[in-house]
């Protein structure tokens, strides 16, 4: 059904009552960006694929305190960290390893709103977690925006490279490793 929503009905929806719920089809993520009803900046139109946003990492990595598995619980000890961290054009995931990283973009949605994440396959083989536990709950960063953030383990037997977003020659480049869905609720 949502499927067939073309852009000339999306272009003529003027409040959130009219955008159907569920799981929402790419389509949709621009006209929610519209209403302000999500939030997605830097928003890079590249990045938008079927049924998803795809989110990339920041450039600063916090390695204080990557010895063991970090408790996420200790948010604002983590933000501030972060804060002090040194820009890298990539990181080197020994196994064994955690590290802390940001997302690139920040991110925010509406009441009417949930974000999903879920990893791409360039992550396959790192345990990963989200501050978020994989979701945005309804109305959250859409006052204030948000980077995720995460714990990326390496528990395999070989070194991982974590390559951020940068901007390279006035272009943004860098791997997608996160998918945003969002569902109406």
């Amino acid at each position: 059904m949502l499927e067939s929503y073309t852009d000339e009905i999306i272009s003529g929806i003027k409040s959130i009552d009219e955008i159907p719920q569920g799981e929402l089809p790419d389509c949709f993520f621009l006209k929610l960006m519209d209403l302000e009803h999500l939030i997605i900046k830097p928003f890079i139109k590249e990045s938008l694929k079927r049924n998803c946003y795809s989110l990339h990492l920041n450039d600063k990595f916090l390695k204080e305190i990557i010895k063991k598995p970090v408790n996420m619980a200790l948010i604002k000890l983590i933000q501030d960290s972060l804060k002090e961290c040194e820009e890298l054009n990539y990181y080197l995931l020994k196994p064994g390893e955690s590290v802390i990283i940001q997302t690139y973009e920040f991110v925010g949605v509406a009441q009417a709103l949930t974000a999903r994440f879920e990893r791409k396959e360039l992550l396959r083989g790192l345990i990963i977690k989200h501050l978020t536990h994989h979701y945005l709950h309804h109305g959250l960063g859409i006052k204030n925006p948000l980077q995720l953030i995460i714990e990326l383990t390496n528990p395999g037997p070989t070194p991982f490279e974590v390559i951020p977003m940068r901007m390279i020659m006035g272009e943004l480049l860098g791997p997608e490793v996160i998918n945003m869905h969002i569902k109406r609720r």
